[in-house]
């Protein structure tokens, strides 16, 4: 859910839907993956972007 909560883009149709930003078709951050860690020291996540590597050239 954290990372569903992170990210901002939606895309159509049907793939993935955020009615609170409907509008951003950002093609950048949607070839990303989400990475996340969870620090049981502080008790907080820290989320980040990484880009896909697309070694296929697809």
């Amino acid at each position: 859910m954290r990372h569903l909560m992170f990210r901002e883009e939606t895309r159509y149709p049907g793939y993935y839907y955020r009615a609170d930003f409907k509008e951003v078709l950002d093609q950048e951050n949607w070839h990303v993956f989400t990475i996340s860690k969870w620090d049981p020291a502080t008790r907080e996540w820290s989320i980040r972007k990484e880009p896909v590597q697309n070694w296929l050239g697809l």
